[in-house]
């Protein structure tokens, strides 16, 4: 090995260390979080509860066998409240905390995938850390009390950021094309399922920078994963 050589391979291990940390402690911050949630006690609501009662009717309606968007109007995207209505909780709160908690989750896993292929070391510990706030958070942004009410905007925005870091950014190599073509195309119907007006707002310049690259095979892909979770 020249002495070129391991000076270009030295740094790389440091970085490869730091982000292996950084990924971890995200994670590991999830799972202490997600517990904490999952553990039982009493969630005081303090703010929308008019909101909350309409996410815990909804949960419940759907548990009854109620089909959204048919037996009764919603006017945001169902995915959520299905993944709460067949978690198996014994309440709907408690479902919604195991819908949230399987939601950031996934989220997570995305994001670690988006990092690998399209981000750097500094900017892929931040789209975690900004996933787990916004999937895992029981408070909005501007007030500190507690609500169940709008999380589909905490969840939207979460999405969104994924959607956008994988189908703007350039990959940095284009050795998996078919992966990164079927994740966006999964994160594409949960944004759609979440809160539609995100997803129309997304998908113009998500579809103009895949196809300016003549990114087809990413394109077929996504649209295959994304007709096979509509027809399921």
């Amino acid at each position: 090995m020249t002495p070129q050589a391991t000076s270009e391979q030295g740094p790389s291990a440091p970085r490869k260390l730091a982000a292996i940390s950084a990924a971890a402690g995200v994670l590991g911050a999830f799972a202490v979080v997600a517990i904490r949630q999952l553990s039982g006690g009493v969630v005081h609501v303090d703010l929308f509860p008019s909101d909350t009662l309409f996410v815990i009717d909804i949960i419940e309606r759907i548990a009854a066998g109620q089909v959204p968007h048919v037996d009764f109007a919603m006017h945001v995207g169902s995915l959520p409240y299905v993944l709460a209505a067949l978690s198996g909780a014994p309440t709907p709160a408690e479902g919604f905390l195991v819908a949230q908690t399987a939601f950031t989750a996934t989220c997570l896993l995305i994001g670690l995938w988006v990092w690998h292929r399209r981000l750097d070391n500094l900017s892929g510990p931040l789209l975690l850390i900004f996933i787990l706030v916004l999937g895992q958070t029981l408070a909005m942004p501007t007030n500190s009390e507690l609500s169940l009410g709008l999380f589909y905007n905490r969840w939207s925005w979460a999405l969104a950021l994924l959607f956008v870091c994988q189908t703007l950014l350039p990959a940095k190599d284009k050795t998996a094309p078919w992966p990164d073509g079927a994740l966006a195309g999964l994160i594409a119907f949960m944004l759609l399922t979440t809160k539609i007006t995100f997803f129309v707002g997304l998908l113009p310049a998500a579809l103009f920078c895949t196809v300016y690259r003549g990114q087809w095979r990413e394109i077929g892909a996504g649209l295959v994963v994304f007709a096979l979770l509509a027809l399921a």
